[in-house]
């Protein structure tokens, strides 16, 4: 299938609205601006770097997420390249980020990375853990928290527990919401990539992080 085709059909699978975000780590510049042209206006890296070069040949207009694990060493240089960092979850690359955006005179827009499994190998802020965090970054002011984000796709488990883990997030997502914590705002609920991203629409996700399921070219 074509691009065009890919994302009509994950648009039309969507029954809410729902941001697109198309994961370009394996991608070329072609391939981005083609997906740009089909009105695609986000794109995510795992690899600050490579955000960088590819960003400098790129046409359109386009907002840049991270969705790797952001090292101290590359915060300047992430700070300068993206819109939104969607992995954040430890206090210390918190306040690192905001002394950076305070050198810079910029404000970040953040996601807290979530450990909704629970295990211990997994990165992210625990359930118990997550309203004493985000009260610690409240006071953090170069810093806009819009919401939650969480990817189980490299755990291999069936549908029915990806499913309850999806649950699990919406329902972590709408109660921090209602602690109405100052200066934290719950807009975003990052969850569903190109394996699950059904059943992530099924629980209310309104933002995906996709890459086979839009540059693919074999039928779906």
């Amino acid at each position: 299938m074509s691009i065009l085709k890919n994302l009509s059909k994950i648009r039309s699978e969507a029954s809410h609205k729902v941001k697109i975000v198309a994961v370009v780590a394996s991608h070329s510049v072609r391939e981005i601006n083609q997906a740009l042209f089909l009105d695609v206006k986000d794109v995510a890296e795992i690899i600050v770097s490579e955000a960088k070069k590819k960003k400098a040949k790129i046409k359109y207009p386009v907002n840049w997420h991270f969705v790797g694990t952001l090292k101290k060493s590359d915060v300047k240089d992430a700070v300068e390249t993206f819109n939104l960092i969607q992995t954040v979850d430890s206090l210390d690359i918190a306040k690192t980020i905001d002394k950076q955006c305070w050198r810079s005179k910029k404000n970040m827009s953040i996601l807290i990375r979530v450990n909704i499994l629970g295990y211990k190998n997994v990165q992210g802020v625990k359930k118990d853990q997550l309203i004493m965090f985000l009260k610690q970054l409240s006071g953090l002011k170069n810093l806009s928290v819009l919401g939650l984000m969480c990817s189980i796709s490299s755990i291999n488990m069936d549908e029915a527990n990806i499913d309850k883990h999806f649950k699990d997030m919406n329902k972590l997502f709408r109660s921090v919401k209602k602690e109405k914590i100052q200066g934290i705002k719950m807009k975003y609920l990052s969850m569903g990539t190109s394996q699950d991203y059904p059943l992530a629409l099924k629980n209310s996700s309104n933002m995906l992080l996709l890459d086979k399921a839009i540059f693919d070219k074999k039928k779906r």
